[in-house]
């Protein structure tokens, strides 16, 4: 019989033999040799026999000793760490990473610079001063001013040198070349060198990102050396019906071949000219239809302001428009209906001469001739008028006039009267002001509750009234 060690079948001569190699392997690892005598399984069963009725009593552990071990190893200085920071300082990491391998799974890791709160997040203290948003920047060509800030001031234009200044500039300062024009402040803007090594590499033909290797080796993940699958993922055994032909399957081909014996299904249908593949020649001179294909009918008009329910009283016949309107012959009358007015849509009845319309419409489309005009191919750009220039056009206000200043509040929307002698200005605290044109003075207030959206004047010169949105 062969000794056992928990509860599996071993070969005495061949355990020894192992845990001798197992030796010897860890001599040569820690270059100690292990002087420690071995038993043999039978020392072993015996051992274990005399074992079972004794337990095992373990030394006694002074906790005084692994203290002062571990006070000795904290004395040490650990030079780990700046050795690790040193080698980090010493060598910059390019812009797109560098490749290291990972000391916790051996696996290769991109490693990138640490981010800079202060200068690489989102911050809303760099927004662009000025606020024209996204419009033409030839707009303010003849204008002393470049834009806007949120504040509603002019950002003034600063002063740019001519032609033979930026050749100078060019010659003297080194650096000018690595500048570029801000088209929103009208600004030289010196450029980092990663944005330099970026406009690089994009005229080169090149990624623009340094650490970037297309041809990085594949890193096999899961079927790589070491990591075959040697044992299936289930070895539970195949079930009998798949085997075994499946008697649903044969019930319904049976049925299928009884349908067509009876000749309820056809194989296959006799093949006519009609049913034949027709193949087209797409690029070919389109031939002539035999008959010509039907013109769209013209669409009925749009309804006027006098059909509305709700009609003007311009619109509203008088008396004498209506005797008039009904002693005239129906081909001759301007419209085949007068308008009504009706206080609320849901008054409204039926309109009488419905049916009498579309068959009025139908009677048009069946006898009347049509005839379809085709499309003029005009480019819409010769049809609008060639603008003069707006230096041409002056005199032109250019200069301020008077300033009427509110300390503190922000203005939202103002209106100029029709007859030009007023101003009307509401602003965010919801006050309403009346102003003079000419000398600019305040001349009425009024205060709602809320922000002022919008206000606007009537454009009746006979009285004078505005309208407010809160």
């Amino acid at each position: 019989m062969a000794p056992k060690s928990n509860g599996i079948a071993t070969n005495g001569k061949g355990a020894t033999k192992r845990r001798k190699e197992a030796e010897e392997e860890d001599e040569e690892q820690l270059g100690v040799s292990l002087d420690m005598p071995v038993p043999s399984d039978s020392e072993d069963e015996q051992d274990g026999d005399e074992s079972d009725g004794e337990a095992d009593e373990f030394p006694e552990i002074d906790p005084a000793s692994s203290s002062e071990g571990e006070e000795e190893e904290s004395d040490e200085p650990d030079h780990s760490e700046d050795e690790e920071s040193s080698s980090d300082s010493d060598g910059a990491i390019p812009l797109g990473g560098k490749l290291t391998t990972s000391k916790i799974t051996g696996q290769p890791k991109r490693v990138y610079n640490p981010i800079e709160p202060d200068y690489d997040s989102d911050s809303s203290t760099e927004e662009d001063p000025n606020r024209i948003g996204n419009v033409p920047a030839h707009w303010y060509d003849d204008l002393p001013h470049i834009g806007y800030t949120i504040d509603g001031k002019k950002i003034l234009r600063p002063a740019r040198g001519d032609e033979l200044d930026k050749f100078l500039s060019t010659v003297e300062d080194p650096t000018s070349w690595t500048s570029a024009l801000d088209k929103s402040t009208m600004k030289d803007v010196q450029l980092s060198a990663q944005e330099l090594d970026i406009i690089r590499r994009l005229q080169q033909g090149e990624n623009p990102d340094a650490g970037y290797n297309p041809y990085e080796p594949t890193i096999e993940w899961f079927t790589g050396k070491g990591k075959e699958e040697i044992m299936p993922l289930s070895a539970r055994p195949e079930p009998k019906r798949r085997f075994v032909p499946s008697k649903w399957e044969k019930q319904k081909v049976m049925k299928i071949v009884r349908a067509i014996r009876a000749g309820r299904i056809l194989p296959r249908k006799p093949t006519t000219a009609d049913s034949a593949p027709r193949f087209y020649a797409l690029w070919s001179t389109p031939t002539e239809a035999d008959h010509q294909p039907p013109l769209p009918a013209p669409k009925p008009s749009l309804p006027t302001t006098a059909e509305s329910y709700n009609p003007p009283e311009e619109y509203i016949p008088t008396p004498e428009e209506t005797k008039e309107w009904e002693e005239t012959e129906k081909q001759d009358r301007e419209r085949n209906f007068l308008p009504k007015k009706y206080s609320a849509l849901r008054l409204v009845p039926a309109y009488p001469q419905f049916a009498q319309d579309r068959f009025d419409r139908l009677l048009d489309l069946y006898l009347a001739p049509r005839v379809q005009r085709k499309k003029l191919n005009i480019d819409p750009n010769s049809l609008i008028p060639t603008l003069p220039s707006p230096a041409s056009l002056k005199p032109f206000p250019t200069h301020e006039a008077s300033r009427s200043d509110v300390p503190n509040v922000r203005v939202r929307c103002a209106a100029v009267s029709p007859d030009g002698a007023w101003v009307l200005t509401g602003d965010e605290g919801g006050v309403v002001r009346l102003w003079e044109m000419l000398v600019g003075r305040e001349a009425a207030k009024w205060v709602f509750e809320g922000k002022i959206g919008a206000v606007a004047w009537s454009p009746r010169t006979d009285a004078s009234f505005f309208v407010v949105g809160v």
